[in-house]
């Protein structure tokens, strides 16, 4: 367990963890790590589930403060601000793990879940981050949750590609401008997961000529978990957590986009 060192002014704050998409997935994966290895004051879980956050928060020897938001909504990061502005806390870990995708070209998904897809992975992400920054101070530590599929621009999943890259160059441009600070930003770039519900809600339909039918070599939450903790711990502005994800990101440096969106057509067609 390791114990907290923020000096004088930040002893006499509550130190807490801020995370994003808590009630699931890896957000939930979050919580139960920070809660073994860390000694925080107070939770702070944001999902739009009230009931799972309920159960999540039963579950861990912490106290939580429970936010029942739907990030998409501006007056939801307002909420936020709010509590932070009242409660003026030292945000010791601050984790953005809300998110979703959808398979399918331009014309399969509708408008509506197409902008809901930006807002969330895109829009707000960053608000919570720029809220949450006055409130950070040396030695907090910020993960943004991306994807590999940020590394290259994927057909049938072109908008959650296209937001997740957006993460990740946020992220990386935000990891050197808090870095003289002493605050630790990471990107963290995961392959597939098999054991979230990612995979189930990104699908349009199973069946869909441009749904992808196989999730080859897929890894788990608790290993993208401990690997991403680690490589923020360690000052990585990106972290890919695992060996496929590495390989992933390292291809998309030396193979031409042409050839690797070709290679991603036959692999999501066989």
């Amino acid at each position: 367990m390791e114990n907290n060192n923020y000096g004088a002014e930040t002893s006499r704050q509550k130190q807490i963890a801020v995370i994003t998409g808590a009630s699931s997935g890896l957000g939930r994966e979050y919580v139960k790590y920070l809660v073994s290895r860390f000694v925080l004051d107070e939770f702070w879980l944001i999902a739009r589930r009230k009931e799972r956050l309920e159960e999540l928060a039963a579950s861990i020897p912490v106290p939580s403060r429970l936010f029942s938001l739907d990030l998409s909504e501006d007056e939801s990061i307002r909420v936020l601000q709010s509590a932070l502005e009242e409660e003026k806390p030292a945000v010791r870990f601050l984790i953005n793990a809300a998110g979703f995708g959808k398979m399918g070209n331009y014309k399969d998904i509708p408008l509506e879940e197409l902008d809901r897809m930006v807002l969330v992975n895109c829009k707000a992400m960053m608000d919570v981050t720029q809220v949450c920054i006055p409130y950070t101070q040396k030695g907090s530590r910020i993960l943004e949750i991306s994807s590999v599929a940020s590394f290259q621009p994927l057909p049938g999943f072109n908008v959650y590609a296209a937001s997740k890259a957006f993460v990740t160059s946020y992220s990386r441009a935000l990891h050197w401008e808090l870095f003289l600070k002493g605050i630790r930003v990471t990107g963290v770039c995961p392959y597939w997961i098999k054991d979230t519900e990612f995979i189930a809600t990104t699908k349009t339909d199973t069946a869909h000529p441009n749904a992808i039918r196989h999730f080859i070599l897929p890894t788990t939450a608790r290993r993208v978990v401990f690997h991403s903790m680690w490589q923020n711990k360690i000052g990585l502005g990106i972290a890919t957590p695992g060996i496929v994800s590495s390989l992933y990101r390292l291809g998309a440096k030396f193979v031409p986009h042409e050839i690797a969106i070709a290679a991603w057509e036959g692999l999501r067609r066989l």
